[in-house]
């Protein structure tokens, strides 16, 4: 059997958990006769998400700068990736020629048309081709 002790123990832990009970059943019902004030504390509680959610990305930036500067010049590569294809076609032209230049920007144009067709299939295609070259020479 439960001892007296023991159920004034239990007695009081449930008043306690009814006290908080009501107690945020009148702020929710503060809230919902307020709406301004559930809009400012709803604004409190994403700026307070979104600051600490900055706060932690800088932290993990700044622990990983070199991922996050090879990851940057990626993409600002692959943005610029036709410009500096015609770039180098034109470097290239002008040691090989006009034509060459002519066909190197036809190249260009067309590789992006090529990467969506083709895909992985244009790696595999160019890796045989390059077994088969080095088998000849």
């Amino acid at each position: 059997m439960i001892e007296e002790d023991d159920l004034a123990v239990l007695k009081a832990r449930r008043d306690i958990s009814r006290a908080n009970l009501i107690e945020r059943v009148g702020e929710v019902r503060h809230l919902a006769a307020n709406p301004a004030t559930l809009i400012s504390r709803a604004r409190a509680d994403l700026e307070h998400g979104t600051r600490s959610a900055t706060f932690q990305a800088l932290d993990i930036a700044n622990d990983n700068r070199g991922i996050v500067v090879a990851t940057a010049s990626a993409l600002a590569l692959w943005l610029m990736r036709q410009q500096v294809a015609r770039q180098i076609a034109l470097q290239l032209g002008h040691k090989l020629g006009d034509s060459a230049i002519e066909a190197s920007k036809a190249l260009v144009d067309k590789a992006p048309g090529w990467a969506e067709t083709w895909g992985g299939k244009a790696v595999d295609k160019a890796s045989d081709l390059w077994g088969r070259f080095r088998k000849k020479h």
